[in-house]
C-alpha cells in the first residue's frame, strides 16, 4: 500500500483507535490468558468526531486500496479492563475453498491524519469503557424494563437490522459463559450510513447472540447502538442511547457482523 501523498504521510502501523500493531497483540494475549473467562459487562463509546475522522481517513485510503471495512477485536487493556480494538481491512479477493470475501486486516496509517492529532486533544481515541450504566447515564440496553416500540419507521429488511428487544436480549445473555469468539467484521458501507443519523457517538456493547439465532447461534458477538445529547423535563444525559431511525433509512443502531468462527480469513492477529 501507498500513501497518496508520498512526501507527507508519515506512516505507521496502528489500529484506528489508536494502539500500535505490536501492543495490540499483547492486548490480544492479555485477553485470551486472563480475560476470555471473565465476561464481565461492558461497552465502549466513541464519539461522533472520532468515527467521522476514521471514515474520512478510510474514505482518502480506498484511493489506493480496496477498504472494505473494519474488525473489531476483542482485547485487555493495561490496566486489565475488557476493551475493542478497531483494525481497517480490505478486500483480498475470494477464498477459493468457500466462497468468502477475504477481508484482510491492514494497519499502515498516516499518523498525521486528523483521527490521531484530533485523538490527542478533542476525544478519547482509544474509546471510553463502561462496565456498567454509571458512565454518564444513557446505556440503555443495559436497563430491563424497557419500552420496546422505540424502534420505529426502521428498514426491518437491512442486513444490519436488529430489533431493540432482541439487542437487550443479547446484552444481558453476554457474560453467561466463556467469551466464545475473538473478533467480529463490519462493512465500511454501515459506518458511513451513520454519519447520515443525528448520533453523536457510537456505543459498542459485549453480547451474546441467543442459541435460536439463525447466522450465529450462541456466539458473542457487538452490539453497535446510537447515542445523542438528550433533554427532557429538566433531565439531561450526555449520551444517550437511541433506536428510532426517523429521519433516516439506517436501522435501530444494532448490527449483525460477519463473524470470525470458526475460521478467520485475513486476520493479522494472532487469536489463540
Amino acid at each position: 500500500m501507498k500513501p497518496s501523498s508520498k512526501n507527507d504521510a508519515k506512516l505507521s502501523l496502528i489500529t484506528l483507535n489508536g494502539f500500535s500493531k505490536a501492543d495490540s497483540q499483547t492486548m490480544v494475549d492479555d485477553f485470551n490468558t486472563s480475560n476470555r473467562r471473565k465476561p464481565m459487562l461492558t461497552s465502549v463509546w466513541f464519539s461522533k468526531e472520532m468515527i467521522v475522522n476514521m471514515v474520512n481517513l478510510l474514505m482518502k485510503e480506498k484511493a489506493w486500496l480496496d477498504v472494505d471495512g473494519v474488525r473489531i477485536y476483542y482485547a485487555t487493556n493495561k490496566q486489565g479492563k475488557n476493551t475493542v480494538l478497531l483494525v481497517s481491512t480490505y478486500n483480498n479477493g475470494i477464498d477459493p475453498q468457500t466462497g468468502k470475501t477475504i477481508h484482510q486486516d491492514y494497519f499502515e496509517h498516516d499518523v498525521d491524519d486528523l483521527l490521531f492529532t484530533d485523538g490527542q486533544t478533542k476525544y478519547s481515541l482509544n474509546g471510553e469503557i463502561c462496565n456498567d450504566n454509571s458512565c454518564g447515564g444513557g446505556a440503555r440496553l443495559y436497563e430491563i424494563d424497557k419500552d420496546y416500540n422505540e424502534d420505529r419507521n426502521c428498514n426491518r429488511d437491512a442486513t444490519h437490522y436488529i430489533n431493540m428487544k432482541y439487542a437487550t436480549e443479547m446484552v444481558w445473555n453476554f457474560g453467561t459463559s466463556v467469551i466464545n469468539t475473538s473478533c467480529e467484521w463490519f462493512d465500511i458501507r454501515m459506518f458511513k450510513d451513520y454519519l447520515t443519523t443525528r448520533f453523536n457517538g457510537l456505543r459498542l456493547y459485549f453480547g451474546k447472540r441467543p442459541n435460536i439465532d439463525i447466522l450465529y447461534p450462541g456466539l458473542d458477538g457487538f452490539v453497535i447502538v446510537t447515542t445523542e445529547h438528550w433533554k427532557e423535563k429538566g433531565n439531561e444525559i450526555q449520551r444517550r442511547d437511541y433506536f428510532d431511525c426517523d429521519g433516516h433509512k439506517l436501522f435501530d443502531g444494532a448490527d449483525n457482523g460477519e463473524q470470525c468462527h470458526p475460521t478467520c480469513f485475513g486476520v493479522a492477529l494472532k487469536i489463540g
